[in-house]
Formats: structure tokens, C-alpha cells, sequence
């Protein structure tokens, strides 16, 4: 639950969460979906112009239920809110990345 906590700190501050909501939710109001996030980080109002990928550490088979439906739910209201396109993919169908040593 720890990890929870922290992403809702990030998105807003605890104060801004609705006790209905936070009584209901696990983890964070929608304002604080990954793609809205990832807008705010790139500085932009819309994600229009943007694909944002989504990859989980852990493969999208051993991942919780809630978690993969919410993760689903946050795709579906990029294109809804932000008119961006996102997609979830498996890591463990992504070819292995070769290390970079140290200069």
C-alpha cells in the first residue's frame, strides 16, 4: 500500500482526495491516470502528437487483476481526456537490451 500512497502524493496532495474516494479507490483519482502524468511531464495539454507506452516490471500475466484493469482503464481515458494513443506492452516480449558499459 505504500507504493499507493506515493503515487497519489505525486498526482496531488492528499488533501485534494475525496474521503469517498479514497474509501473506494486503492490508488489515485483519475486525474492522476499514467497518461495525464505523462503530459505533465512533457509540458503539454493535450498528447495529440505522442504514443505513450506503458511496460510494467513484472508480466502482464502475474499481474493483479485490479491492477491490469485499471492499467487497461488508464489507456482507454488517454484518448479520452488527452486525445494521445497508449499502449500496454508485455516486458516479457520485449528483446532483452544490451548494457552499456561505463565510459
Amino acid at each position: 500500500m505504500a507504493s499507493a500512497w506515493r503515487w497519489s502524493r505525486r498526482c496531488s496532495s492528499p488533501a485534494r482526495i475525496p474521503t469517498s474516494w479514497s474509501r473506494t479507490r486503492a490508488i489515485a483519482p483519475p486525474s492522476c491516470g499514467l497518461c495525464r502524468i505523462a503530459a505533465r511531464r512533457l509540458g503539454a495539454a493535450d498528447l495529440a502528437r505522442y504514443l505513450v507506452i506503458v511496460a510494467p516490471a513484472a508480466a502482464l500475466d502475474d499481474l493483479p487483476e485490479a491492477l491490469f484493469e485499471g492499467l487497461h482503464r488508464d489507456l482507454d481515458r488517454c484518448l479520452s481526456e488527452l486525445r494521445g494513443l497508449a499502449a500496454l506492452v508485455d516486458p516479457t516480449m520485449l528483446p532483452p537490451t544490451p548494457l552499456r558499459g561505463t565510459p
